[in-house]
């Protein structure tokens, strides 16, 4: 019994460590990719970009909400010889096809000519493949290991950041339309390497029908929280395009790439390492131990946070600087103060957040989303129309601020409290994905 917990204490260590490989071989990726980008191309043209690329985050929550996150529920207890996966890839394109063909046709036929219609055509290319690609991850951890995850996110991130370089060394950056290609192609090449180690199943495949079916039970609880978490996230930048033009919507994602590494980095670590833990306190009968967690964890992320803004704070200007070059964004030091601000807002409501989700309260998680959305739709819009990326970052302050207190004070946390019933088995533990896969 003494040898067989150390074994099972390694095979836990080496699987979190694949996870954790292989959420930073793929976030590491798209956040260098982001970045070259912005030291890249033309204001205008970056923006362009983080429209369409906020648009592919925002409809990849619909995605996840209907595919990827039951699937993390319902795949589990499937044998991976039924064919769940295969079904579960023609289901994925009888969703994301459409939506692709849409795409197409809005930005062909309503956006004008110019970046913001190369940039759209090329999400319209890139949607489904770069979704494909995060089913085939999910997919590995279900049947084979975090580590070939791993491997394919390796391979997609060789695939993205190599051509990406190789054009970076001979001048000749590439434009949003080509960056959208070559996220198509790397998730390609991701993709075959997952596949390789899948067990597609050679059964009878579940139809597309029965498996969407089998996952709405699961998705109709996460899918209002992707819309409110979509507005109140995701909508600073289309909203700062639509008013206040695309130099301050790529301006907007530039400075939110100062904060990525907190955020994956907190996100990452309450979702692998924290939750389940937590989980398991608030099923047992010790409510002193689970309470006490909570308010370690609440503490230890308000306290990282704030490290990490106070560095921002202190070095931020040369920071914008180092990464941006001569470009308009290094001249963004004044924005430093509630881009920190926010920072540590969003840790707490993380946090909070959490804590919610360990109890299966994702009613919580809604109202403080719904919430956020709100205050983005009431002060967001005139703050833009008003003062412009300054009037956006405070709002986005602001609209934090709101969903920290409705996650401390508002009817989910007083329910948790009181004890109340959760709801029943299908309803998830995180409702919507805290880091995208």
């Amino acid at each position: 019994m003494s040898a067989a917990v150390p074994a099972r204490a390694r095979r836990w260590a080496g699987a979190l460590l694949g996870t954790l490989a292989d959420q930073g071989l793929f976030s590491g990726a798209n956040f260098l990719m982001n970045l070259l980008l912005a030291r890249w191309l033309e204001p205008s043209a970056y923006g362009s970009f983080s429209v369409a690329f906020n648009a592919f985050l925002l409809l990849a929550g619909f995605h996840g909400a209907l595919v990827l996150e039951p699937m993390s529920v319902r795949g589990a207890r499937r044998d991976p010889a039924s064919g769940y996966v295969s079904g579960l890839v023609r289901l994925h394109f009888v969703l994301t096809v459409p939506v692709s063909v849409l795409l197409a046709a809005v930005a062909a036929t309503v956006v004008p000519p110019g970046s913001l219609r190369a940039a759209g055509l090329g999400l319209a290319l890139a949607f489904p493949f770069s979704l494909l690609f995060w089913l085939a991850r999910s997919a590995c951890y279900l049947q084979a290991s975090s580590w070939h995850a791993a491997g394919a996110s390796a391979a997609y991130a060789a695939a993205l950041l190599g051509p990406l370089a190789w054009m970076g060394l001979r001048g000749s950056a590439p434009g949003a339309f080509l960056a959208f290609v070559l996220m198509a192609a790397a998730s390609l090449v991701g993709f075959g390497i997952a596949w390789k180690g899948l067990a597609p199943g050679g059964g009878a495949r579940p139809s597309w029908r029965e498996l969407l079916r089998d996952h709405w039970p699961y998705g109709r609880w996460v899918l209002p929280t992707a819309v409110a978490n979509g507005i109140y996230a995701l909508a600073y930048v289309p909203l700062l395009a639509a008013v206040a033009g695309l130099v301050a919507a790529g301006s907007f994602r530039a400075l939110q790439n100062l904060v990525l590494p907190l955020q994956q980095a907190l996100a990452a670590a309450h979702t692998l390492l924290v939750l389940p833990r937590l989980a398991r306190q608030a099923s047992s009968s010790d409510g002193a131990a689970f309470e006490q967690s909570a308010r370690r964890l609440v503490w230890l992320a308000l306290l990282a946070s704030a490290a990490y803004a106070g560095v921002l704070w202190v070095g931020g200007p040369w920071l914008l600087r180092a990464l941006y070059g001569t470009s308009l964004y290094a001249t963004l030091g004044w924005a430093v103060p509630p881009l920190a601000a926010s920072a540590v807002l969003w840790g707490l409501a993380l946090a909070l957040s959490t804590v919610l989700r360990a109890r299966h309260r994702p009613d919580a998680i809604l109202w403080s989303k719904t919430a956020g959305a709100v205050a983005l739709l009431g002060l967001g819009w005139p703050a833009v129309a008003t003062w412009g990326l300054r009037g956006a970052l405070w709002s986005l302050v602001a609209a934090t601020a709101v969903e920290c207190l409705v996650l401390a004070v508002g009817p989910g946390r007083r329910a948790a409290r009181e004890g109340q019933p959760a709801g029943d088995a299908n309803t998830p533990i995180s409702s919507g994905s805290m880091t995208a896969p």
